[in-house]
């Protein structure tokens, strides 16, 4: 039997975990603004996915060239696609999850996502969320200004780290949400470590670093209120 009463915060990557973008083979936000660009931008943004995606040394200069490809692109186009029937693709059980929880956790937010959709997570639960480490998109006016204050989603551990400081607490504390490579180094450092089953190929290759593989956040309440590990 594992406990789990130790852990006090839980922290949240975004795409393909707390977020789906079925438009992308990554469940991505990213790709969900890229969809819709205009050519030749469109296909200048697919051809970085392919060669910086297996580049994880070159991902500050990947999230600004594909920033650069942002702008003057009005800034509501984009949320139309993050916010499809105006709202965002929670993944299932998310919603209900994050509304039930009360003051025994710190909530963040950890994510190579952007404010646009870590803010409208925090607009839909106000008060839930103490931090959130994401790209922040430069906007002027209307339209995007291709500039982005950049973080590197390949050290999450130490972007999450910093966060953890205020709070006194240490990795074991910590429960942490993912589905994809980025994910590992935190997963295999936290106390408890979930990984969301986002549907693809990389979310199934992530299951033997994952304490718990699930299909919904509603499965989250039994792992914390039993303390016990089970598969």
């Amino acid at each position: 039997m594992t406990d789990y009463s130790h852990i006090k915060a839980l922290v949240f990557d975004l795409d393909g975990t707390s977020v789906q973008y079925v438009t992308s083979k990554f469940k991505s936000s990213w790709d969900a603004i890229g969809g819709i660009l205009p050519e030749p931008q469109k296909t200048t943004w697919r051809e970085h996915l392919d060669y910086y995606y297996p580049r994880p040394q070159d991902i500050i200069e990947w999230t600004k060239a594909d920033s650069a490809l942002l702008k003057g692109f009005p800034v509501q186009k984009a949320k139309d696609a993050l916010y499809p029937d105006g709202k965002l693709p929670y993944t299932a059980g998310f919603e209900d999850f994050i509304s039930g929880l009360n003051g025994d956790y710190i909530h963040g937010i950890l994510s190579a996502s952007f404010t646009l959709v870590s803010d409208k997570i925090m607009q839909d639960f106000p008060g839930k969320f103490s931090f959130a480490v994401v790209n922040e998109l430069g906007i002027s006016g209307d339209v995007f200004d291709g500039t982005v204050k950049a973080v590197d989603m390949w050290d999450k551990v130490g972007s999450l780290e910093k966060e953890l400081i205020p709070y006194g607490l240490d990795f074991s504390e910590i429960a942490y949400f993912g589905d994809s490579k980025s994910d590992i180094p935190v997963l295999e450092k936290v106390g408890l470590s979930i990984v969301v089953n986002s549907g693809t190929h990389e979310s199934e290759m992530m299951r033997e670093y994952a304490d718990y593989f699930i299909n919904d956040f509603r499965e989250v309440n039994n792992i914390l209120n039993s303390h016990q590990k089970s598969y």
